[in-house]
């Protein structure tokens, strides 16, 4: 869910982003962040996406390498599943 507030020690800025550590996606512009700082009522909406940050954030310590490689491993595992089926169907 997108969640919008107050900066802290200032008196016209707010943040905006996802409570769940998603992408937000500046409806206006199209644009995807983190998280946004917007000057109190400039008008800006946004849009939580699908997206996890922890996919582009380099100090997170889950990475999309990581993802991209645990997606490898599921694929390998699931080929080799699949030459064995065929091999017991073929038999």
């Amino acid at each position: 869910m997108i969640r919008t507030e107050p900066i802290p020690g200032s008196e016209d800025l707010v943040r905006t982003y996802s409570d769940r550590d998603m992408v937000i996606k500046q409806d206006q512009t199209g644009n995807k962040y983190i998280e946004a700082v917007d000057i109190i009522g400039n008008g800006y909406t946004y849009t939580e996406t699908n997206i996890p940050i922890a996919l582009l954030d380099p100090s997170s310590s889950y990475s999309a390498l990581e993802e991209i490689n645990n997606l490898k491993e599921q694929n390998a595992m699931l080929t080799e599943c699949i030459l064995e089926i065929s091999e017991i169907v073929y038999e």
